[in-house]
């Protein structure tokens, strides 16, 4: 038997190489395509890592809302606890050192330090019908033996007519008045903010959120016709806040810590017009009134009422921020008085907080304050002043004077603020005088 050559060896070899090559690509072709279905194993293992966390924070969620109503009643017993210690630091908080007696008519509570005082039980349903047309937001004027009620321009365009109603109480029923002309001259944030009374008018203050956006305006009673008001330009704010009182010819309200004094005239012109005018005469600073807990917010209500002589009483109330039972009133009594050198000043009396309950109710705001012992002072003329008297023009010169009473407690107070706002006037005269002799010199050149 013959052997096999070295070239059958060698042919015999190479193709079990190439079977071996063939067999070794085969098999890495195979490992590439297991390499690429282990990439895509490796992204469905990341996806299911994440849903795995995914998975554990639901879980976790799952967790919490099952502890949200252990959660509700800490956060319950927290709130009764904080309201505990609001009541207890309204019962505790210390009233300002009074510094005078004030007459006892002046006392609106007797309750110490802060104690709350429950108004509501003395409330009592008024027989008064309700008005001829309904208003969200409404001023009521008591004037001359009238109610006078006015939409506010905030709620302008109106549901329905009238805007402006007259209760009669002899007749129990509401008349309608001459339309609120003004609407249409402001925007919506206007409202009106405090009126005064006197020769016969009632006007009207008005402010807006804008700065220096305020408006006068004055409706006759007997003419019922509304007009526009000039102010001084100094005056840029809303003059009155609640009700001004009126003490002779002087107009008086607060603004901040601002005691104001105010002149109004009327010039009647050749076409039967009526120009009136508002012009502040003094303002006197100094008036202390203590602070609630908690701050108010911007909208607040404050009141102003005559003691009789120069003594006065102011009310302020408003909401706040903190969610309590309570709602804060700021009682404050103070005269004008004669300082040192002759310096006309503001000396308070009193000046506390009172607390009110008002659990399960709303906020409430000072619509009227009065005092028994001392009316509210309405001049219809004057015979010693023309200029104020729109009346005399109307009757041709029968003026009528106010009755002996009034005359008699408004005589001396109405007076000394006469007297005030002639030293302020004297003042300010002779600051001009000064500042108008007052030369500033060119210096000399100089010379060599």
């Amino acid at each position: 038997m013959s052997q096999p050559t070295t070239a059958a060896k060698l042919a015999s070899g190479q193709d079990q190489v190439a079977s071996c090559q063939d067999d070794l690509l085969g098999k890495i072709s195979e490992m590439e395509k297991s390499l690429g279905k282990i990439s895509q194993m490796e992204k469905s293992l990341g996806k299911i890592w994440e849903m795995k966390k995914s998975l554990g924070k639901i879980l976790e969620t799952e967790k919490s809302l099952s502890k949200i109503p252990e959660m509700e009643e800490s956060l319950g017993q927290l709130f009764d606890l904080t309201k505990s210690i609001t009541e207890e630091l309204c019962l505790l908080l210390p009233i300002p050192h009074v510094r005078t007696a004030i007459p006892i008519s002046t006392v609106i509570d007797g309750s110490p330090n802060h104690e709350a005082v429950n108004l509501y039980p003395r409330l009592t349903h008024s027989s008064i019908p309700p008005t001829l047309a309904p208003k969200s937001i409404a001023t009521v004027v008591s004037a001359y033996d009238k109610i006078y009620c006015v939409a506010s321009p905030s709620c302008f365009p109106l549901s329905s007519e009238p805007s402006f109603e007259r209760y009669d109480p002899d007749r129990n029923i509401w008349e309608e008045m001459p339309s609120f002309p003004f609407y249409r001259h402001y925007d919506t944030y206007m409202d009106i903010t405090g009126y005064a009374i006197c020769y016969g008018v009632i006007l009207f203050s008005l402010c807006g959120w804008k700065e220096n956006n305020s408006d006068v305006v004055a409706f006759h009673e007997s003419r019922k016709r509304w007009n526009r008001v000039q102010v001084e330009t100094s005056i840029r704010y809303a003059p009155f806040h609640g009700r001004a009182v009126v003490v002779g010819k002087t107009i008086c309200a607060l603004h901040g810590d601002e005691f104001i004094g105010f002149s109004f005239s009327m010039d009647k012109g050749n076409d039967d017009i009526i120009a009136y005018s508002l012009r502040k005469i003094f303002a006197l600073r100094g008036l202390e009134i203590a602070s609630p807990p908690w701050p108010f917010c911007d909208y607040k209500t404050e009141y102003l009422v005559h003691l009789g002589n120069l003594d006065f009483f102011h009310m302020k109330t408003g909401c706040c921020d903190v969610n309590i039972e309570v709602q804060f009133l700021c009682i404050t009594t103070f005269q004008v008085v004669v300082g040192d050198g002759g310096r006309d000043m503001i000396k308070t009396i009193n000046s506390t907080v009172h607390s009110v309950d008002i659990k399960d109710l709303d906020w409430f705001w000072l619509v009227f304050c009065f005092t028994s012992d001392f009316g509210d002072y309405e001049p219809i003329s004057d015979k010693q002043e023309c200029i104020m008297d729109e009346n005399s023009f109307l009757d041709g010169g029968n003026y009528t004077t106010m009755a002996k009473k009034e005359e008699t407690k408004q005589g001396i107070a109405a007076r000394k603020l006469e007297e005030i706002a002639a030293r302020q006037l004297e003042i300010r005269n002779y600051r001009k005088i000064c500042t108008s002799n007052m030369r500033i010199q060119k210096p000399r050149s100089a010379t060599t």
